[in-house]
């Protein structure tokens, strides 16, 4: 995967005369990439948390419905 971010043309000559990332710029590619798994990996737990408890509050409440109306 590759950063797709506009660069200015000062970072391109200095790429093409320079291939060679620093050590600084590697850590920010890499904690970019990880910013954005970290923010899909927390959609996906809140959605099946959500998944799984919506119908939990349904069954709870239609259960607790069905106990006052045997009363």
């Amino acid at each position: 995967m590759e950063d797709k971010t506009p660069q200015k043309t000062s970072d391109l000559y200095h790429d093409s005369t320079n291939p060679v990332s620093s050590r600084i710029d590697l850590q920010a590619r890499s904690d970019y990439q990880n910013d954005w798994l970290n923010l899909i990996i927390n959609f996906f737990i809140s959605g099946l948390l959500i998944a799984i408890s919506i119908p939990s509050l349904f069954f709870i409440v239609f259960k607790n419905l069905l106990g006052k109306r045997m009363l």
